[in-house]
């Protein structure tokens, strides 16, 4: 993508305070200024506001690695990262499928001394992947003059740090909904069920007897359906023995999974016997990269993380509701609550831009009010190969609440 775009000031990839406290940096030098109106304004401010909120997305650090440099703060993106972004298309540019393709290890045993390589080589399997680009918007409004008694730059100053947060939720928000195989609210995301050897339901006990079950109806119990290590370590096993195998992701020539659980979920895990009683090999490790930071802990190679906007449902008896079951022909037990964690490779999301984000002020009422709204052609997807989730496994557990 053009560096316009996804380049940043440092100090803005360091900022905590609301995004118009930047201004100044860009307004230092005060021989040259543009109106509010000036297109090159306009366009400044989309592309702040859009990496305000990528930065604020919990989910930029598992896109690939952060590259500082005199130029600003740059995300590049990889197959080895869990998330791959595509920013194929630029300003001017039509189109609204994004394709790309997926590729698994190789297979072969390859050659030993002085046998021929040469007619033996390895094809690559690959399957392209397309996703369909979809535009999402959103503004704000002043009350109007009387109302806030402030100029109105205020107005528009502080919908760039409001409209920046409102993009990092929903890239969060949508990331969870396709990982897990859920519709988001506004219909940009269809539920996708997870494929067969891609999804887990049961649990354990607190003191670590694994319990797998054929559907969520089944889970049902609040001491032996709890998630725990020994799910995670199950899950783990079941990620490397199902084709296509899960790919790692590699840090520092070391394998990682990395398993996204709701706090009720860390709540049973904490409390698990084995979890307490080994403690020292669940502590984080290598805390410079990006993946382990936030990170709950370590185990068994899988990096967990503990979010609160993990899907979860709590079955009831009439079973009509999106709210009360993760797959239609799969109701829940009544009354019984159920969140489902993700364990994720390598590539097991995709997520596209179509190009610069759009950047509209508006005057209403005689200018008595201003209205400021972004605009952005965007995309999640969870990857399939060959119709099978390629990268992610949902675990589907009971979960006890405070």
């Amino acid at each position: 993508m053009n560096k316009h775009f996804l380049g940043i000031h440092n100090k803005l990839a360091l900022m905590e305070g609301p995004v118009w406290g930047i201004f100044s940096i860009y307004t230092r030098f005060a021989k040259t200024a543009f109106a509010s109106s000036d297109a090159l304004t306009v366009e400044h401010w989309a592309a702040v506001t859009f990496q305000y909120g990528y930065f604020k997305n919990y989910f930029n650090r598992f896109v690939g690695k952060t590259v500082t440099s005199k130029k600003g703060v740059m995300i590049e993106t990889s197959d080895n990262a869990m998330i791959t972004k595509k920013t194929e298309f630029q300003k001017n540019k039509k189109g609204d499928k994004v394709t790309y393709a997926l590729i698994t290890p190789l297979i072969g045993e390859g050659v030993i001394d002085d046998e021929r390589l040469e007619d033996n080589e390895e094809a690559l399997t690959s399957h392209d992947f397309s996703i369909t680009l979809r535009r999402r918007r959103h503004a704000t409004r002043s009350e109007g003059k009387m109302s806030d008694r402030r100029p109105a730059f205020d107005v528009k100053s502080k919908s760039r740090g409001v409209l920046g947060m409102w993009l990092a939720r929903i890239h969060d928000r949508d990331m969870i909904a396709v990982l897990s195989g859920v519709a988001n609210s506004v219909g940009t995301i269809s539920a996708a069920e997870p494929t067969s050897t891609r999804r887990w339901m049961g649990g354990q006990t607190a003191a670590g007897t694994v319990y797998n079950v054929a559907s969520d109806l089944l889970i049902n119990s609040t001491t032996n359906h709890l998630f725990g290590e020994k799910v995670i370590e199950h899950v783990r096993r079941l990620a490397t023995v199902n084709e296509p195998v899960l790919r790692p992701i590699v840090i520092n020539g070391e394998d990682y999974y990395i398993m996204f659980i709701h706090p009720y979920q860390a709540k049973a895990l904490r409390a698990s016997t084995d979890y307490k009683a080994a403690l020292q090999n669940a502590e984080v490790r290598g805390k410079g990269n990006p993946l382990f930071t936030g990170a709950m802990g370590v185990w068994d190679g899988v990096i967990v993380h503990v979010i609160p906007w993990i899907e979860t449902r709590l079955g009831a008896a009439t079973q009509s509701e999106p709210s009360e079951y993760f797959e239609s022909d799969d109701i829940l037990t009544n009354l019984k609550y159920v969140g489902r964690a993700l364990f994720c490779g390598a590539q097991a999301a995709v997520v596209a831009y179509g190009g610069y984000p759009e950047w509209v002020e508006k005057k209403f009422d005689y200018e008595n009010e201003w209205g400021i709204a972004l605009s952005l052609f965007y995309v999640t997807a969870k990857t399939k190969f060959n119709s099978l989730d390629y990268g992610v496994i949902a675990v589907d557990t009971i979960m006890v609440a405070d």
